[in-house]
């Protein structure tokens, strides 16, 4: 979005948001779940949404997208989005933003996709709600999308179910029916979740490439190692409020922002390395977080159809110093601690 004054070419935010407030009625009270939040995004930029769930990230998303519940109370100061206000927005103005204007990328690829129609018949959706009657132009438009999704033999993966696909596919299919139709905005909710470290790599990678492209992106995320690659800012939200935010790695070339995390929050530890303590397990692939609980989690293999297995290393949780939790004693690394 872009506006010319004389020879000066202004570029003009996609999202320009400042103390935005969502909250729910329900039968307990009036629940406060985003408190005094402010956004701004720019074309071409990637913002990261990064917090414990809970935290208000995906209420936040809904909202850019007018995807709230009836018993949701939105308000803010001021919630532009694509150059429209949003507060403002009825219910048939939102059908035509959503899709066309701003793609979403749903959580959870397991549970997103419909098992009971084809890849190809949800992506076609959006094109005819959308007002593309041409049958064969909307096969065609599927096929690229598909193809631009980073997925193999498209015309065969369209005419399959969600079942039919690895955790990879499934996110790509879902990246695919959010760009279909080449919105300015991408709201990427959890896309790289449950997903083993190689696939995870790819899907960043294609998120860049949208990027890349001028589209904003906005990348819901617990994972702050995944997304100071892929940012230009980052927000970590807590309790619904951002309680710190900083440029990412893309953005200036520095660490991710510190999160100062309570007792009970997860730790993530990314690329397989662990703790010093514990070294690398034998087989491990993707080291996720460790937990309250003393359980080191992580994935062996890569992805594919057939589940991979999970692995758990006991250990006890030492104080928490300078945002960093340690383990007191070593794991055993042998096969008769996996479960």
């Amino acid at each position: 979005m872009t506006n010319t004054t004389g020879t000066k070419t202004v570029q003009q935010p996609l999202l320009a948001i400042d103390n935005l407030n969502v909250s729910f009625s329900t039968p307990r009270g009036v629940v406060d779940v985003v408190r005094d939040v402010s956004l701004a995004l720019a074309p071409g930029k990637a913002l990261a949404l990064v917090g414990e769930s809970g935290s208000g990230k995906t209420v936040t998303a809904r909202t850019l997208v007018g995807l709230n519940a009836a018993n949701a109370r939105v308000s803010a100061d001021r919630l532009d989005v694509l150059g429209r206000d949003a507060a403002r927005l009825s219910e048939r103005q939102w059908r035509r933003l959503r899709g066309k204007d701003i793609g979403y990328v749903l959580q959870d690829a397991l549970v997103s996709l419909d098992p009971l129609r084809t890849v190809g018949q949800e992506i076609d959706e959006a094109l005819r709600a959308h007002g593309i009657r041409g049958r064969d132009e909307r096969q065609e438009r599927v096929y690229a999308a598909l193809r631009d999704a980073g997925i193999p033999d498209p015309e065969v993966r369209a005419r399959q179910r969600s079942g039919e696909l690895s955790g990879g596919l499934r996110q790509r299919a879902l990246i695919a029916q959010a760009t279909v139709l080449d919105p300015q905005l991408v709201i990427a909710d959890e896309p790289t979740t449950a997903l083993d470290a190689t696939v995870q790599a790819q899907i960043l990678e294609l998120l860049a490439g949208l990027k890349e492209q001028g589209r904003g992106l906005i990348f819901i995320s617990h994972d702050l190692a995944v997304v100071s690659h892929l940012a230009d800012e980052i927000a970590v939200m807590q309790h619904g409020r951002i309680v710190e935010s900083g440029r990412g790695r893309r953005g200036a070339g520095q660490p991710a922002p510190r999160v100062h995390a309570p007792a009970d929050r997860c730790r993530a530890l990314r690329g397989g390395q662990g703790h010093p303590a514990l070294g690398r397990p034998a087989g491990l692939r993707d080291l996720t977080a460790h937990t309250g609980l003393g359980l080191l989690r992580g994935r062996t293999g890569t992805g594919g159809p057939q589940p991979r297995e999970d692995l758990r290393l006991p250990g006890r949780l030492a104080s928490h110093r300078g945002g960093r939790r340690l383990l007191h004693s070593p794991a055993r690394q042998d096969a008769g601690h996996r479960r």
